[in-house]
């Protein structure tokens, strides 16, 4: 193509580096002040998380020990930071005797880094066959000190799951 004045004129399509340079700034500025946001997200999720699955352990054996007419228990490892699901193996000939279970729906769980057992009102939550039991409450923190609050009612089965600690 030619101008006005009988130059050719050149078509670049392309960037230059300065302007991919630019764009790369601008990128990592954005990147950069996102990173908190995104991590706390990430902590708030893996706090979530763990009471989900906690949660969904003890409807699992609420539901079981009650169709299934046996007893069942989570024990919590407060030094391990962990806590797995039994069930009572005969209770005519040895009651009182517990068995672990390790099935793919169900299975010892380690607490996740960053996420630790605050506190919980006995080592062992048993859920009986007749539906009653103790009332338990389980608080579960993340390093930025958000806490999850699970209450279990002994009553009634209900389980509760708060973003505070329950006020009584």
């Amino acid at each position: 193509m030619t101008s006005a004045i009988g130059r050719i004129k050149q078509q670049n399509d392309g960037f230059t580096l300065i302007e991919l340079a630019l764009v790369g700034v601008i990128l990592s500025i954005l990147l950069s002040l996102s990173m908190p946001v995104f991590s706390k997200i990430y902590i708030n999720a893996k706090l979530k998380a763990v009471t989900q699955e906690l949660t969904g352990t003890m409807r699992y054996a609420y539901q079981s020990s009650i169709s299934e007419g046996g007893k069942y228990k989570i024990n919590f490892d407060l030094a391990g930071q962990r806590y797995w699901l039994q069930k009572e193996t005969s209770p005519l000939t040895s009651p009182g005797a517990f068995s672990d279970i390790n099935t793919s729906l169900v299975k010892p769980r380690a607490l996740p880094e960053g996420v630790v057992f605050k506190q919980v009102s006995s080592p062992a939550l048993i859920f009986n066959p007749s539906g009653a039991g103790d009332n338990e409450r389980i608080y579960l923190q993340n390093k930025k000190g958000e806490i999850y609050t699970i209450w279990y009612s002994g009553l009634d089965g209900q389980i509760q799951v708060f973003d505070y600690e329950k006020q009584q």
